[in-house]
């Protein structure tokens, strides 16, 4: 009777081990190395002041999976502002669950398009925490996870390049979402040349429109925009002073 016992545990054992090895989805960083339910600290910051967690994620099971997304705040910085982008299209901050599944053939490993996180600090120094969790509409599916943390600090003015001398700001957008117009609400000194870029969710340039540096003002039609996620630069003397993020509705 105890033999029986102890072969049926250890047939029991056998098969649990093989069906969380069977179901298993490993998570890379951008060198490979595997973050599967570990943690990634991005620090990096590019010229448009959006720091990017890359994600990839392996299928190790013998069959196609399907795969989805969620997004879980930790504790993130207010006034901040985070999303993440999946299957080659950025969602809006306020989507947390991606709807539409990514399918991984056996042994295959998701693109650069396929997901990556954004954070943008807006000058907020600290460290913002997202977990982001990856799983199926399987039940037999076991979720993984990576908790991301977003550590931003600000840099010590490089002696090399000087940035204008008086206080130059992009102080608002308004409004925003916007449908037709958004009023870009900006400080420049008279001496500078300044503009604003509008850039897509990608990063590429959509337009560029010089300032009227005696104003501090300028109606942007966005009507000709489409819907979705924009990021809008304020540049003077060609150096980015500032991006924030703006949203256009129908």
């Amino acid at each position: 009777m105890k033999k029986f016992l102890l072969l049926s545990v250890f047939a029991t054992f056998l098969l649990n081990a093989f069906l969380i090895k069977a179901q298993e989805l490993v998570l890379l960083d951008k060198d490979g190395n595997d973050i599967t339910n570990g943690e990634l600290f991005v620090e990096d910051i590019d010229v448009f002041g959006i720091m990017k967690a890359k994600i990839f994620f392996r299928n190790d099971k013998d069959v196609i999976v399907s795969v989805l997304v969620r997004k879980v705040e930790v504790d993130v910085i207010p006034g901040t502002i985070n999303y993440f982008c999946w299957n080659d299209a950025c969602l809006d901050e306020n989507t947390f669950e991606a709807d539409v599944p990514i399918l991984l053939e056996p042994g295959e490993t998701s693109t650069a398009a396929d997901f990556y996180a954004d954070y943008i600090p807006d000058g907020k120094e600290g460290t913002s925490i997202i977990k982001y969790e990856f799983f199926s509409d399987r039940e037999d599916f076991e979720t993984v996870e990576v908790i991301v943390h977003f550590v931003y600090e600000e840099e010590e003015p490089n002696s090399i390049i000087e940035l204008p001398q008086i206080v130059s700001s992009l102080n608002s957008l308004f409004p925003n979402p916007a449908k037709d117009y958004t009023e870009v609400n900006y400080t420049v000194s008279s001496e500078s040349t300044s503009s604003i870029r509008i850039y897509s969710i990608t990063g590429r340039l959509i337009n560029e429109i010089l300032l009227d540096s005696s104003s501090n003002k300028y109606r942007l039609d966005t009507s000709s925009l489409q819907r979705g996620m924009f990021m809008v630069s304020f540049v003077v003397d060609n150096i980015i002073i500032s991006t924030r993020k703006l949203v256009v509705s129908l």
